[in-house]
């Protein structure tokens, strides 16, 4: 019974405040107190406000892979697919109806011709990853695209052409929409893989900048294709813009690109790959001409 005793009253002496019983607990005590401040400090309290969401979700971004990165990414997605689609798929069946005077069965074949960008998308990875222009595998893709919409755009809004030309016009103006938007597909696919944890947001930022734009675009190209206001050549004319939208952030390198300094050879996992997109590309072109 006195062992009893001892042992319990020793445990009231280490669970007790008394200053004696300061020294081996006091260390403890003092982590645990420095634990939570810490805490508090690395998780500051975050704006409820959509306002201050927006502008917190844009600030993580940024401040990861810098403002030139969101604003290219932005205006890829959002000005020139979102608006550019809505402006090109409008002005077009205006165009060769009300212009050129195309029967139903002949503009589908121009419309399928036209879209056959779009079928092949599938192709321009695997091209830009194969073949690169002055150790760049994306940016001057994005260049030459867009070099090409604002040609056709020019062309399709001034001059007056045959439905061949017009075709292969629109042809072109359909790759200036989809090229870049794969190109940025590839950016945001490798910045996903080095911050997991931004992938979601990154997703975020494209998708919500191209329905944000096209929503917007699809209810003011409804009045602006009329013949009373500026027609569809008119909106044709609006595309040049929207390609200016990708080529001149691309010129600046807001896409962030390095030259690539290793040489990859194809292997032949490469070619397999390239020979499945190749044929599923085959397989959407010959299914969008029937």
């Amino acid at each position: 019974p006195t062992v009893v005793h001892t042992e319990m009253r020793s445990r009231r002496t280490r669970m007790s405040p008394e200053p004696e019983a300061i020294g081996e607990d006091a260390p403890a005590v003092v982590v645990e107190e420095a634990e939570e401040l810490l805490g508090n400090d690395e998780a500051p309290e975050q704006s409820t406000t959509p306002v201050g969401r927006v502008y917190a979700f844009y600030e993580r971004l940024s401040t990861t892979f810098s403002w030139r990165y969101v604003a290219i990414v932005s205006l890829v997605y959002g000005v020139n697919q979102g608006v550019g689609e809505a402006c090109l798929f409008t002005a077009q069946k205006y165009y060769l109806f009300d212009y050129l005077k195309l029967t139903p069965a002949r503009y589908s074949k121009v419309d399928g011709f036209a879209n056959i960008p779009w079928q092949v998308k599938a192709l321009y990875g695997m091209v830009s990853d194969s073949f690169s222009i002055y150790g760049l595998r994306k940016t001057p893709y994005i260049i030459l695209a867009s070099i090409g919409g604002i040609v056709s755009a020019a062309s399709l809004w001034l001059a007056r052409l045959d439905y061949q030309t017009a075709a292969a016009l629109l042809l072109i103006a359909n790759l200036s929409i989809a090229s870049p938007d794969v190109m940025i597909d590839g950016t945001t696919a490798e910045n996903s893989r080095k911050f997991p944890k931004l992938a979601a947001d990154l997703q975020t930022l494209s998708w919500a900048s191209l329905y944000g734009c096209a929503m917007v675009a699809n209810l003011a190209v409804g009045e602006l294709v009329k013949p009373s206001s500026i027609g569809a050549r008119g909106v044709f004319g609006l595309l040049w813009l929207t390609s200016l939208a990708a080529l001149l952030p691309a010129c600046l390198g807001w896409l962030g690109e390095r030259p690539a300094t290793v040489i990859h050879e194809a292997s032949s996992d490469r070619k397999r790959v390239f020979a499945c997109a190749f044929a599923t590309c085959a397989v959407s072109v010959a299914v969008g001409s029937l």
